[in-house]
């Protein structure tokens, strides 16, 4: 169980990542349709990032967050999907 839910960030930015790429790359006939599909992937980012939070919180009552661990997946998370979403309108 470990090991599922230790990949399921990684597949879940790999897909996010394929998601930009392909809105990207679609003709779109006006760029705000573009802009607005990249601000939801960003908001759906920031979403998931307190949904982490939450989880860590309640879940792992023991377990004490270190540096890198607040770093990479709280602030750096954060960060970039708060660009993504800036970026998106």
């Amino acid at each position: 169980m470990l090991h599922v839910a230790s990949t399921t960030p990684n597949v879940l930015h790999f897909g996010a990542a394929l998601l930009i790429t392909a809105l990207l790359s679609a003709l779109w006939p006006a760029l705000w349709n573009a802009g607005l599909l990249l601000g939801l992937v960003g908001l759906g980012g920031v979403i998931y990032v307190f949904i982490v939070l939450w989880e860590v919180h309640h879940r792992l009552v023991n377990y004490q967050l270190v540096l890198s661990d607040r770093l990479w997946y709280m602030y750096w998370l954060l960060g970039s999907s708060v660009q993504k979403q800036a970026l998106g309108d």
